[in-house]
């Protein structure tokens, strides 16, 4: 964690328990708008610059968690 941007490492830790939770009731759509700031373009990778490598993996794994289950709900040839 970076110790000059404790508050960021904490949001970002507050998001990904959040999405977790969403991804596990199925409210998927919530969980994308949730993403936004972070990962705007789901065909690009997610903005992860500054954070530590436990919480960049976190967020890589939510997001993949996430375009995989829409992508198997909706068909999504890029998912």
């Amino acid at each position: 964690m970076n110790p000059r941007q404790p508050h960021t490492a904490r949001a970002h830790k507050a998001l990904t328990h959040e999405l977790f939770a969403l991804e596990r009731t199925g409210e998927f759509d919530q969980a994308l708008n949730a993403l936004r700031g972070i990962w705007e373009d789901t065909t690009e990778m997610p903005f992860v610059e500054g954070l530590d490598g436990r919480m960049s993996a976190e967020i890589y794994l939510r997001c993949g968690a996430l375009i995989g289950f829409l992508g198997h709900i909706r068909q999504i040839p890029t998912s």
